[in-house]
């Protein structure tokens, strides 16, 4: 490829890319609001979001742990076949 049809190509996928940006906002008309970190309902948010991750970790660790006794489970059933 030489330089030109590069540019060309490059050109054509912002054009594109810009269209699909456009269309995009003209199908969603959202509205985005600022809230302050510092104010009660931002502080709130954060509250409720760090209380989400910690149930979430709560729940992997929970899910890891059963995993972990179906693995050592399993494991003693193949070893009590390759016993026998």
């Amino acid at each position: 490829m030489d330089k030109e049809t590069v540019t060309d190509v490059v050109g054509k996928i912002i054009k594109q890319q810009q269209g699909e940006v456009e269309r995009t906002a003209k199908r969603e008309k959202r509205r985005y609001v600022y809230i302050d970190p510092d104010s009660y309902i931002g502080k709130e948010i954060l509250y409720q979001s760090v209380l989400l991750k910690k149930l979430e970790d709560q729940n992997m660790e929970i899910i890891m742990e059963l995993k972990r006794i179906e693995w050592e489970k399993s494991r003693a059933e193949r070893t009590e076949k390759a016993g026998d």
